[in-house]
């Protein structure tokens, strides 16, 4: 009897928290959005004022002209914008000659970037069409994984992923999580991330088997409790860590450190929102981040640097302005909000497009709605400002896809645009969302998910 009592005595706190967080999830889920007041917007030129809708419903005029759509399964619903995307018959670079390189242009993306080439990213057909379709539910989505030992020290500090992803809970839910993840253009080491933590944060890097089964390969801390996200130029990750822009290099020995650029403190403004990196045709490396991040209502900027390197090596940081996040007004207000940041360039045009995400959160954080913000890289008395484009969301879930935490988008070597997004936490102890891992030295995974249009 006195052995029955102790198992129940200690079963209870975690009987505790598994109901708690089911009553708190109930609420998410039964949550609907209240009306919004009424906006002036326009559909085909037409300018009035209206409410826009709640979630679940949707919005037309005229022969079916779209407004701002929502479905409440989050798979085909649109976020339109009176900002038309712009179809093209640019798909390639194929006998397309390189023109004059303008050295003072910061707009235009080097489209004659090879897929294996150490510093730039290869460029993507049609940007806008890419996203128009996926914006109408044509991605394809797949579930993958990537497994590691909680116990084990990896490479090149020995740090254990008990030291990096482990982290308080409340109610049975981890208060640290993902920060950012992102594609490589490397098939031995496909993918990166960061991880927060309430002393020391990292970023690590996930490895590929001859048999397509990823495994961590190697962690390394932070300076931050609280790194930014992740982004790939060519061979190297790139995140921001307390005052300095690091570059590692995946193509060496632990990916060691390939170098970095101390930020100066005048020009030091938020990566929150996420940082982005390609190459432009001038040869200078094209740096935009965009802060702060968090949902508080407040104003958002998107920063502009250009970085000259020497010998693959980053060599000089030049502040070039910052310009305020623009959001048309029919769409809803999380729009101008960003935690992580993509840049891409369109093949044949050179067009430059950032790709801002962010996700619901409170409540609905756990399986609400996720949003992807496409914009194009313009110049306007200069300086260099995103001008929106198109917005879509999709599902969020904490277990395999929280776009609130990590969500970024790639370019592969077929030249399609690639989303990719992570789970949100995983503790050792389990919790209400990993029940089933009890042993904080077993192997464990994380999951994610990938998305091309059909």
């Amino acid at each position: 009897m006195n052995a029955r009592l102790d198992i129940l005595l200690r079963t209870l706190p975690r009987l505790f928290k598994t109901v708690m967080g089911l009553f708190l999830l109930s609420i998410c889920v039964t949550t609907i959005a209240a009306p919004t007041p009424p906006v002036a917007h326009s559909h085909n030129g037409r300018v009035h004022n209206h409410s826009l809708p709640v979630q679940g419903l949707s919005h037309r005029h005229g022969a079916g002209s779209i407004g701002v759509k929502i479905h409440s399964t989050n798979r085909k619903g649109t976020i339109r914008s009176t900002v038309d995307y712009e179809p093209t018959k640019v798909v390639s670079n194929k006998n397309n000659k390189r023109n004059t390189v303008n050295r003072n242009d910061f707009t235009k993306g080097d489209t004659y970037c090879g897929k294996d080439q150490s510093n730039c990213n290869v460029c993507a057909n049609n940007v806008q069409q890419q996203f128009n379709e996926a914006a109408t539910g044509r991605l394809n989505w797949r579930v993958n994984a990537w497994r590691f030992s909680w116990s084990k020290p990896y490479p090149p500090n020995r740090k254990r992923p008990l030291d990096i992803f482990h982290s308080k809970k409340i109610f049975g839910i981890p208060t640290s999580h993902i920060q950012g993840f992102a594609r490589t253009n490397s098939a031995r080491f496909p993918y990166v991330g960061s991880h927060s933590h309430k002393r020391k944060g990292g970023v690590f890097v996930i490895s590929q088997d001859a048999n397509g089964k990823n495994k961590l390969a190697t962690i390394h801390a932070t300076k931050s409790r609280h790194p930014t996200g992740v982004q790939i130029i060519g061979n190297y990750l790139v995140y921001y860590d307390a005052d300095d822009l690091v570059f590692r290099d995946l193509s060496s020995a632990n990916h060691a450190r390939h170098g970095s650029i101390k930020i100066n403190q005048k020009d030091r403004y938020s990566a929150g929102g996420g940082l982005g990196m390609l190459r432009l045709v001038n040869n200078k490396l094209l740096l935009v981040t965009s802060g702060p991040g968090g949902q508080k209502t407040r104003q958002r900027y998107n920063y502009f640097y250009t970085i000259d390197t020497k010998n693959y090596l980053p060599s000089k940081m030049t502040f070039l302005n910052k310009s305020k996040v623009i959001k048309p007004t029919q769409w809803p207000e999380i729009l101008s909000f960003s935690e992580n940041l993509s840049l891409v360039t369109e093949c044949g045009t050179g067009d430059v497009y950032s790709i801002h995400t962010t996700g619901d959160s409170g409540l609905r954080a756990f399986t609400g709605n996720g949003y992807w913000r496409l914009s194009k890289l313009n110049q306007k008395n200069g300086k260099l400002l995103l001008s929106p484009v198109n917005a879509f969301m999709t599902l969020q879930n904490i277990t395999n896809c929280h776009s609130r935490s990590a969500a970024t988008v790639s370019v592969n070597k077929q030249h399609k645009l690639e989303f990719n997004c992570h789970a949100f936490a995983k503790d050792p102890d389990g919790t209400l969302f990993d029940t089933s891992r009890r042993s904080s030295t077993g192997i464990d995974k994380f999951l994610f998910k990938t998305g091309t249009v059909r």
